[in-house]
């Protein structure tokens, strides 16, 4: 059956993936779970995400870590595992589009190993925030860390990869660096998309350009918009609330677009958002658990599906 999946779509191997991420897709943690988790202590989370799709990063990670931080680092590395396993089964022009938008983790991680560079933050801690989903591996940012001692150093070891020339040109501006890099990367999404994805990652774009002005207008900054957005016209100032509100929007639409049939990959695109949205909510439970945090001011956080 998966063989006929895999020739079908004019060989394109959108049906054969998707088909593949519906399976996952039915994994993914349901209301009632969330409810379970927030009456929970970190102990009990823990042994909860150990029983269900987390079992390997908790079995690889649990002989060095424990608690919030054997949680924290375990999510991350379920992302990176999940979103490389779904890279690796699929084929045809459906790899070609999802290697290209996992190519948002290169930006993250290159931005977190600055952000700690500059931090002094412990090359151990940035090493286990890191997603490496996108087309810099592990190994490499494991050489990175291990070979750089400052700022210049890492922006140099950089020198071969498609983002040198905003790393170097912006080096001694982090803000606009960082804005920099995002704008390269939806440029180039931009341009190699297929229609119905397009559509998506317009609106991913609108709601960042929306967050990105709110930010500007409260600290009186220049609002420099990415292209490729819609148009929008609310009034925007920076807030918990309108942050909240950005989230839930843009994962919402997500959420509607896993399960509809499609000859692209509008619906895998739809589930990465849809797991990175459960490991959020994971996190807005665990850290709200260590704060203190009642269940109805975490609750009022989580962005749940249907």
């Amino acid at each position: 059956m998966l063989r006929l999946l895999r020739i079908s779509s004019e060989g394109t191997g959108y049906v054969y993936t998707n088909t593949r991420v519906r399976v996952m897709k039915s994994k993914l943690l349901s209301r009632d779970d969330f409810e379970k988790l927030m009456k929970m202590s970190i102990a009990e989370i823990s042994r909860f995400l150990e029983e269900r799709e987390y079992k390997k990063e908790f079995d690889e990670l649990g002989r060095l870590l424990s608690g919030t931080n054997l949680i924290e680092y375990a999510l991350n590395r379920n992302l990176e595992d999940q979103f490389s396993s779904i890279l690796k089964f699929s084929v045809r022009n459906a790899k070609e589009e999802l290697a290209l938008y996992l190519k948002k983790f290169d930006i993250i991680s290159i931005k977190t190993v600055l952000r700690g560079n500059i931090s002094g933050i412990q090359d151990e801690i940035v090493a286990n925030e890191l997603i490496t989903a996108g087309s810099l591996s592990k190994a490499f940012f494991k050489e990175l860390l291990e070979r750089t001692g400052n700022f210049e150093e890492v922006v140099e070891y950089l020198k071969n990869t498609e983002y040198y020339p905003i790393l170097k040109k912006y080096r001694s501006d982090m803000p606009t660096l960082e804005d920099e890099l995002d704008k390269y990367y939806y440029d180039t999404l931009l341009k190699s998309v297929s229609r119905n994805l397009l559509e998506f990652i317009k609106h991913e774009i609108t709601s960042k350009n929306m967050a990105i002005e709110a930010r500007a207008k409260k600290h009186k900054v220049v609002f420099k918009k990415m292209r490729g957005g819609k148009s929008y016209s609310e009034d925007l100032y920076d807030s918990p609330e309108l942050r909240l509100k950005l989230r839930k929007d843009f994962v919402s639409r997500a959420l509607k677009l896993i399960s509809k049939f499609s000859h692209d990959i509008t619906p895998v695109i739809a589930y990465f958002v849809a797991k990175e949205n459960e490991v959020s909510n994971i996190r807005i439970i665990v850290r709200g658990k260590k704060a203190g945090l009642s269940e109805a001011d975490m609750r009022h956080q989580l962005i749940i599906g249907e």
